[in-house]
């Protein structure tokens, strides 16, 4: 009768699936392993020109993942992309500690272009207005060593080894 006056109220319930078990555990000794919380990260994004430049983002890592990067669905795909990047190297802070970001995995597309001599942005990707050249050959020449011989014989050495037929 008094959970509406309680500060922090708890919920413990179980069941037959994966996500309402209790999973633990022990060290050596039988003892149960204590779990550290997941850490509170702050970090604040620098990218001029963006809409999120100079805002602060509440990250949390949970040892396996980085959450708190807000997403957006592309329409045309229906694929989720984040609205930012955070640079490797960036650093990022929880209470008086500071963290060094890395990044792990990466995603890029490759995008059909109608024109080449266009300039091109999307998905963060910009084409600065040089003009796109098919590529060529070039500077590969023909060594011109003549036709290919023809072959009547088995190899008398191979790697340096004499061969002898039986």
């Amino acid at each position: 009768n008094e959970i509406g006056q309680a500060d922090t109220t708890y919920q413990w319930n179980i069941g037959p699936n994966d996500w309402n078990q209790l999973r633990a555990l022990k060290d050596a000794d039988g003892n149960f392993v204590n779990f550290d919380p997941p850490l509170k990260l702050s970090y604040t994004h620098s990218e001029t020109g963006s809409p999120y430049n100079g805002r602060t983002f509440f990250l949390e890592w949970d040892g396996q993942w980085l959450n708190g990067i807000p997403w957006e669905q592309d329409p045309n795909t229906n694929k989720y992309y984040p609205v930012l990047n955070i640079p490797t190297g960036t650093t990022i802070t929880a209470g008086s500690t500071t963290y060094k970001v890395k990044q792990l995995e990466g995603e890029q597309f490759m995008v059909e272009v109608s024109n080449p001599s266009a300039v091109y942005a999307a998905q963060g990707f910009d084409i600065d207005g040089t003009t796109i050249t098919k590529p060529t050959a070039a500077p590969y020449q023909d060594p011109a060593i003549g036709a290919r011989p023809t072959v009547t014989e088995a190899p008398k050495y191979v790697g340096g080894i004499p061969q002898t037929s039986n």
